[in-house]
């Protein structure tokens, strides 16, 4: 889903149609660092994502790093 101009609410509302997807590429969209909090709080609904790319968006990654922290030790490899 690489530019796709994919925004946060965009985001939130593919969540439950995307419980066996495995590795996800979302960069190059319009994501916020609140994707992330929908990501954790969404965690257990994909439990099979182990790896997603969510570089070259408008995320902040000092603000957001113990959020990508959290999402590490649940066992995801984030690339932002």
């Amino acid at each position: 889903m690489i530019k796709n101009k994919l925004t946060t609410s965009g985001f939130s509302k593919i969540i439950d149609y995307i419980p066996t997807v495995t590795n996800l590429n979302l960069a190059f969209n319009l994501l916020s660092d609140e994707a992330l909090t929908i990501l954790l709080d969404n965690r257990s609904k994909i439990s099979l994502l182990r790896i997603i790319n969510i570089s070259n968006n408008k995320i902040n990654e000092r603000k957001v790093k113990s959020t990508i922290d959290e999402l590490k030790k649940k066992g995801l490899i984030v690339t932002i």
